[in-house]
C-alpha cells in the first residue's frame, strides 16, 4: 500500500502532559545533542471517508450500513453524502512505517547549549513562553533562537521558526529524549474511499 505522507508540523498540534507548573521556572531540562528519526511512531487515529450517493438505491442503502456501522454522515450536496469514522488503531497499517522512514529520511535536529539563560517573555493566564537563544541546526538550517512554551495543563511546545527551507515548526516534548511532532498520511483506497492516517513520528536523541 502507498501512503501520501504530508508534512503538518508548522499547522497542527498533537499534545502531550508534561506536568503542570505554577512558578515561572524553564519546564524543561536544556536541550542539547543530535536529534534524529529513527523508526519510533504512533498513529493515535484513522479517519475512513466515504462519499456516498444520496439519490440512488444502493446508495440510499449504503448510508443506512455505514451509519449502522457507526459513521457519521451528513449531506455534502444534493447528489452525495459525506461519511467518516474515526477509531485508534491497535497496529500500524502494514507499508506505514516504510512511508515514513522514506519521508523522514536524514531530517535531524542538532542543540547547542550555552551560558545564556532562557528568556521568559510571556506569563499568561493560560500560557508561559520562553525564549532560548540558542543555535539549533534543522537539518541544513542553522537557527539562533528557538522557543518553549507551556499551557495551562501542562503541555510543552518547541517551536522554530519556519521559513521555505526550514519546514519543521512544531515539536512536541514527551522527555529529554524524544520530541515528537504531527504528520497526516492520506491512502485513497477507491474513487469514494479515503483513508486519513493521524502520525506522531519522534525525533529522538542520538547516543
Amino acid at each position: 500500500m502507498k501512503f501520501a505522507v504530508l508534512n503538518m508540523m508548522a499547522i497542527s498540534f498533537f499534545t502531550f502532559s508534561a506536568g503542570a507548573n505554577d512558578n515561572n521556572s524553564f519546564p524543561i531540562p536544556r536541550l542539547k545533542g543530535l536529534f534524529a528519526y529513527q523508526g519510533t511512531f504512533e498513529v493515535p487515529d484513522i479517519r475512513r471517508l466515504e462519499i456516498v450517493p444520496s439519490q440512488t438505491p444502493d446508495g440510499k442503502a449504503r448510508l443506512k450500513s455505514l451509519r449502522q456501522d457507526g459513521h457519521t454522515c451528513i449531506l455534502k450536496n444534493p447528489q452525495n453524502y459525506q461519511c467518516w469514522k474515526h477509531w485508534q488503531p491497535e497496529v500500524p497499517p502494514a507499508g506505514l512505517a516504510e512511508s515514513l522512514q522514506k519521508f523522514l529520511n536524514g531530517r535531524e535536529i542538532e542543540f547547542s547549549v550555552t551560558d545564556v539563560e532562557p528568556e521568559l517573555v510571556h506569563n499568561g493566564s493560560t500560557t508561559q513562553e520562553w525564549y532560548v537563544r540558542e543555535p539549533v541546526r534543522v537539518q541544513s538550517k542553522i537557527v539562533s533562537l528557538y522557543r518553549v512554551s507551556r499551557t495551562y495543563d501542562g503541555q510543552i511546545f518547541v517551536t522554530f521558526p519556519v521559513s521555505e527551507d526550514q519546514p519543521i515548526g512544531n515539536l512536541h516534548y514527551r522527555n529529554k529524549k524524544q520530541l515528537g511532532f504531527r504528520l497526516v498520511a492520506n491512502q485513497k483506497e477507491s474513487a469514494s474511499v479515503t483513508w486519513t492516517y493521524t502520525l506522531l513520528p519522534f525525533f529522538e536523541a542520538v547516543l
